[in-house]
Formats: C-alpha cells, sequence, structure tokens
C-alpha cells in the first residue's frame, strides 16, 4: 500500500498520479503540478503516516446535504463534547446524527481508559505512561472530529469511527 507524499493520499501504483492532489510519486519523491521535488523518507515520512492515519479516514460527506450540513454544524460539533446534544436540538439531521455517533463512540473510548487506567494506572511508570499516551490520542481524536465539522466534513475517527450505535 502506497501513500502520496505530498497530501498523504492512498495512491495505486509508483508513477500513477495522486487521485486526490495530481502529484505523481515514483522512489520516495514527489513532484509535478510547478511543485518542487521533494525527498520523503525519516521524521518527515513518519509525520506523514500520522497525517494519514489521523486524517485519512474515509470522506462520507456526499451522503448529506449541503444545507443539512450547513444548517447544524456547530450543533453536530457539539457532539464531541456531550454527545447526546445533536439528538436533541437536530434530531432529524443525519448529519448531527453521524457526529452524535462518532461523540458517542468517544465517550465510551474516553469511559475504556477510564477503565484501563483503574485496572494499570497503578503500575509506576508503564501504567502512568500507557494511560497517558491512550488520552493523548482520543484528545487529538476530539480536535480532529471538531475540526471535520467545523469544515463541513463527515469523515469518521480512526480506529474507534467505524462502528455505528446510533443510525
Amino acid at each position: 500500500m502506497a501513500y502520496c507524499g505530498y497530501c498523504g493520499a492512498q495512491i495505486g501504483k509508483l508513477g500513477e498520479p495522486c487521485p486526490a492532489c495530481g502529484k505523481i510519486f515514483t522512489d520516495g519523491t514527489f513532484a509535478g503540478n510547478g511543485f518542487k521535488e521533494e525527498k520523503v523518507g525519516g521524521m518527515n515520512g513518519f509525520f506523514q503516516k500520522l497525517k494519514v492515519f489521523f486524517f485519512g479516514t474515509e470522506d462520507e460527506t456526499n451522503r448529506f446535504s449541503y444545507s443539512d450540513i450547513n444548517e447544524t454544524k456547530l450543533v453536530s460539533a457539539s457532539a464531541y463534547f456531550i454527545f447526546f446534544l445533536p439528538l436533541i436540538f437536530s434530531q432529524t439531521s443525519p448529519f448531527a446524527r453521524f457526529h452524535a455517533n462518532q461523540g458517542l463512540l468517544l465517550f465510551i473510548s474516553f469511559l475504556i481508559v477510564g477503565i484501563i487506567n483503574w485496572m494499570i494506572g497503578w503500575i509506576p511508570l508503564l501504567g502512568w505512561l500507557v494511560v497517558t499516551l491512550l488520552r493523548i490520542a482520543l484528545i487529538i481524536c476530539l480536535a480532529v472530529g471538531v475540526v471535520n465539522t467545523a469544515e463541513g466534513k463527515a469523515k469518521r475517527l480512526p480506529l474507534i469511527g467505524r462502528f455505528s450505535f446510533i443510525k
């Protein structure tokens, strides 16, 4: 599986243009469309993979109407803090329900991390490190969800976003 060194999108084969940005990716470099050729690797490659992991989830925005997205952006973004608010204030909005589901998954994940903290948090260093890293990952997921909602996008959260409890 190859990824574009510029935008992080998945590409088919080396030498073919990226379907997202049109850059041509060959042998660890990307070039084309007036951009200067750059080497992708080392820490830059690591951060590109992190970017793909957190922001490279499938975009499902085309499932929702433009008016629904614009009318419920704010209440949908609130789902990442209090997951049931969109269910109260925008009951019929599919966009708000999508983000309420993502918020519920995030809430459940925070509860699971709390249980893990209770189970292994007493272990010096190892327990603290594991729980802290999990909480940081969830806070990043929260930020990604809020940013996607503010931009009017319906993208699932990394790792946990593929489950659906609210239809």
